[in-house]
């Protein structure tokens, strides 16, 4: 089993999703402190989280 999840940990640090086009927010973050991101269903959270890390990343 713990194989397993290694392998799928493995496969998604690969995985590059389209995140389409950038989103103009601004997420204030306090030293420290978990940073979370709500609202309705399907209003592009998941995207906006992935273009963040992209941009930490690059």
């Amino acid at each position: 089993m713990l194989e397993k999840i290694k392998g799928i940990i493995l496969d998604s640090q690969d995985f590059s999703a389209d995140t389409g086009v950038p989103r103009k927010l601004e997420i204030e973050t306090m030293s420290g402190k978990a940073t979370i991101c709500m609202g309705v269903r399907r209003c592009g959270k998941s995207t906006y989280m992935l273009q963040l890390i992209e941009q930490l990343l690059a």
